[in-house]
């Protein structure tokens, strides 16, 4: 039963597909704009090519679209809290793929967590912190947040028709 402002309307079916698609995943001490600190989204949608920008995360999704600013002429460090970058991928192939975006020019920042970013006129004050508690505070023209998606499944009662969510609000699949 689906209810709109229509009305409630009944549907069976053998099969559905749910694709509601998915968000990305933000940090409370670091504010989207979409316009100086962006999602991959805003990175689609920059006006011009910035001189630096920063990727918190070392996913996949943060990695393309710094390997393609990069191509662009911008300045791309890359910085991950882990000691790794896509840690869901071999550890082997991991290392070569670092390998070659450094060969790129990207710079990386591994075991380093971001603890803030505020935005001005001048860009976007980043301040992160080593592993060994080291602080360090750097500018950068724009920010990319790619520390990963969550899926798009609150206010669906998902689970009040009986579909089954996991810890991430992700539907149970076999």
């Amino acid at each position: 039963k689906v209810s709109s402002s229509d009305g409630d309307k009944n549907y069976s079916a053998k099969n559905y597909i749910i694709a509601t698609g998915s968000t990305s995943i933000s940090i409370d001490a670091i504010p989207i704009d979409e316009k100086q600190i962006v999602t991959s989204t805003g990175a689609l949608a920059l006006e011009s090519v910035p001189k630096s920008l920063l990727v918190i995360g070392g996913g996949y999704i943060g990695l393309e679209m710094g390997s393609v600013w990069n191509r662009l002429g911008s300045k791309v460090t890359v910085v991950e809290a882990l000691d790794r970058i896509v840690p869901t991928m071999d550890e082997e192939i991991a290392t070569e793929f670092m390998k070659s975006l450094k060969k790129q020019g990207l710079e990386f920042k591994l075991s380093h967590k971001v603890i803030s970013a505020t935005a001005s006129k001048s860009g976007v004050e980043v301040s992160m912190e080593s592993s060994d508690k080291k602080q360090i505070t750097e500018k950068y023209d724009v920010v990319l947040m790619s520390v990963g998606r969550k899926p798009n499944t609150d206010g669906l009662n998902l689970e009040g028709i009986g579909v089954k969510l996991n810890e991430k609000k992700s539907i149970e699949i076999n």
